[in-house]
């Protein structure tokens, strides 16, 4: 019998092929009992938190972070499926429930209300409850349709806080953090309009408002929201899609002006190069403003010196200066534009921002330690990209799965089931497909195929991930309300509405204090009593 016959014949008998030969029943026991072993020596950690970090991949839903995870293996040069980003290591994982008090499927801006302040809020709002809609400028500003979030409790405790996002500073996920908003597109006063004629723009809050104004770390794009004239500066041409600020002022040089006369060191920055050139050592505030609208995507940003930061970097410095505060600090880190490849149906772009962002959380957590800073990777909502077919194991995630078994031509794994490229006509008696034959699908400006003809591709409705690590993160276990996330740290931290807990070393609950919520449940009883009183002893 010749060689090559008895290797097949023992691979037949084996019940093992050279594709599976690594794969078998004796590798996968191997890999489980592993993670079992990792899990049952996953003791909670109940220390408090001096330091938070949140990331916020915008769009970032679980099918995004299946096909990110696929997307790096294969520039790695493996299959793919089987590895996984940074973060998926992290001890504690749990879903969150996106939707908006308004809306089964949420926008950016009512989602950020509810894991940066603790309450959900409606469709595009900021900062407020469910009894603001979008518009009411009036509601937004009365006092008890809002409270004081994630910054300011920070702020409260003593610690230092710094925002950093690749979006506009003032776009709806930054701004949920500083800004009380009836519309999340009164970025600036050009945008207000008569509805919002009596409100504060959102670049000003930033820099007139607390908590805004107090931030020791500013970083992302947006100067056209907070610089007007722009064309008359070193930042020309201006953006023609962005709000233009029509009251002349340079709200970075207000800025700037306002800490300096304060005694403070400040830094306006807005290249690489000028936010190298800074001492952290010797500065109090920084601002770096990278773009007239947002920063650029990572495939297409200038790596020079006279270019933009990268998201790592920014989030690099951003710990560095905050972490001269002996009490601690709040960062938040946002990688917005997962987001808005994504609207635009184009999926590699979309992984490959994916991909940045999990370099920013592994370099916040590499700089950081487990033992005093709890990191924390969400996403505000999902959008509508799916994974389809049957592709076989190592197919490129973003080529063509296979042919479709009714019209014999091939189609993507990656699908929107709304977008752009509706490439589709009707042939008089059904529908014809485009034809991908030839077609690159893997270029970066190549547009998926979708399913319904949409101008801009919508979010997705679905769960979204959390990813822990660090104190109290064991407190995401299940699926949650987004509202809860912040509600967590307060915990875990001992800031808001948390601030006075005893409970810290054990899972028991304790009563909120700054919030005052308990206060005033107990005293309604009692309130209701004296308006009963004072009504029967009243003449009628």
């Amino acid at each position: 019998m010749a060689p090559l016959t008895v290797w097949v014949l023992a691979g037949c008998l084996l019940g093992v092929t050279s594709a599976q030969s690594t794969e078998d029943n004796v590798f996968w026991y191997r890999e489980a009992e592993g993670e079992l072993e990792e899990a049952l020596n996953n003791e909670p950690n109940r220390n408090q938190a001096k330091n938070i970090i949140v990331f916020i991949g915008d769009g970032m839903g679980i099918p995004t972070i299946t096909a990110a995870r696929i997307y790096k293996g294969q520039q790695q040069g493996k299959n793919g499926e089987e590895g996984h980003l940074y973060f998926e290591k992290f001890p504690h994982v749990a879903l969150s429930k996106t939707y908006n008090p308004d809306r089964q499927v949420p926008d950016s801006a009512g989602t950020a209300t509810a894991y940066w302040c603790g309450y959900k809020g409606n469709y595009e709002t900021l900062g407020v409850d469910a009894r603001v809609s979008a518009g009411q400028c009036t509601a937004s500003r009365v006092k008890r349709n809002s409270r004081p979030c994630l910054m300011e409790w920070a702020q409260e405790a003593g610690k230092d806080t710094g925002i950093v996002t690749t979006t506009r500073i003032t776009h709806a996920t930054p701004a949920a953090l500083y800004a009380k908003s009836a519309h999340r597109n009164w970025e600036c006063d050009e945008k207000l309009g008569e509805r919002g004629r009596d409100c504060v723009d959102i670049a000003r809050q930033l820099v007139e408002n607390a908590p805004g104004k107090l931030a020791k770390v500013i970083f992302g794009g947006g100067r056209q929201n907070m610089i007007a004239n722009l064309n008359n500066t070193r930042f020309a041409p201006e953006n023609p899609s962005a709000c233009k600020r029509q009251d002349g002022r340079d709200l970075t040089q207000d800025w700037l002006s306002e800490k300096r006369s304060a005694g403070l060191s400040a830094k306006f920055v807005a290249t690489t190069e000028e936010l190298r050139s800074v001492n952290l050592s010797q500065t109090d505030h920084i601002m770096g403003l990278f773009g007239n609208s947002h920063t650029p995507y990572e495939d297409l940003r200038d790596k020079t010196l006279g270019g933009t930061p990268s998201l790592v970097e920014m989030t690099e410095t951003a710990i560095k200066l905050l972490s001269k505060n002996e009490k601690g600090f709040f960062l938040a880190v946002e990688g917005g534009r997962i987001d808005h490849a994504h609207h635009d149906t184009k999926a590699r772009r979309s992984l490959s921002e994916t991909l940045q962002f999990e370099e920013a959380v592994k370099r916040a957590h590499q700089l950081t330690s487990d033992q005093d800073t709890l990191i924390v990777v969400t996403a505000d909502h999902s959008h509508v990209m799916t994974i389809q077919g049957y592709p076989v194991r190592g197919k490129d995630i973003l080529g063509a799965s296979e042919k479709s078994r009714d019209d014999g031509m091939p189609y993507t794994t990656l699908f929107y089931s709304n977008g752009p490229n509706w490439n589709v006509s009707w042939n008089g008696s059904h529908v014809v497909r485009g034809d991908l034959n030839g077609v690159d699908t893997t270029a970066w400006e190549y547009t998926q195929p979708s399913g319904l003809k949409f101008k801009e591709e919508t979010h997705g409705g679905e769960d979204v991930a959390i990813y822990a690590t660090g104190p109290w993160s064991h407190l995401f276990h299940g699926v949650h309300e987004q509202s809860y996330i912040p509600h967590v740290i307060s915990h875990a931290a001992r800031i808001g509405p948390r601030a006075d807990c005893k409970a810290l070393k054990s899972d028991q609950a304790c009563a909120f204090s700054s919030a005052g919520l308990s206060t005033r449940l107990q005293a309604a009883p009692l309130a209701l009593l004296l308006l009963l009183v004072s009504w029967l002893v009243r003449p009628h």
